[in-house]
């Protein structure tokens, strides 16, 4: 198993901070290990939100996929024009996930999957009015390693 950076490697955060300032937005999936697959899928816009959930991480066990200038297909407030977009955008049994991020509370972002129109009409009524960005849910998060990929572990002894 390979060996990853811990998340408060100064490398690791001076990375991350690097993005942050050119980009203005980060995908950050958090895996927890022994958990029965748990993680939380957020979209980061500042260093300092980051940081805001290292404490949270403290006495937890897993890793960290950061993914520089994630592609989204749409964004934008879910609101019934957006919805027409999505719809035409995704044809009925295509895969695509949605994620509505949740600013105070990042960890509590949400994030669903699906590949049908009922599905995702449903999830639109959920989070109507709200910020959402949506993507193609091929190789999403991305698993390989590249350059536009980071990884780190937290609660490693």
């Amino acid at each position: 198993m390979p060996r990853y950076p811990s998340v408060t490697d100064p490398i690791f955060l001076a990375q991350l901070k690097s993005w942050l300032a050119l980009d203005g937005e980060i995908y950050v999936n958090v895996y927890f290990v022994r958990t029965a697959g748990v993680q939380y899928h957020m979209l980061i816009r500042s260093f300092d939100a980051f940081m805001g959930l290292l404490p949270f991480l403290e006495d937890k066990f897993g890793a960290i996929t950061v993914l520089r200038r994630p592609v989204f297909s749409t964004r934008g407030i879910a609101n019934e024009a957006l919805l027409k977009n999505a719809i035409s955008r995704f044809p009925d049994g295509a895969n695509w996930f949605l994620i509505c991020p949740d600013d105070k509370f990042p960890y509590k972002t949400v994030f669903w999957g699906d590949n049908s129109h009922v599905k995702m009409q449903e999830l639109f009524q959920q989070v109507m009015n709200r910020f959402i960005v949506m993507g193609d849910d091929v190789n999403f998060p991305p698993q390989e390693t590249r350059e536009d990929v980071l990884v780190a572990d937290f609660g490693r002894k």
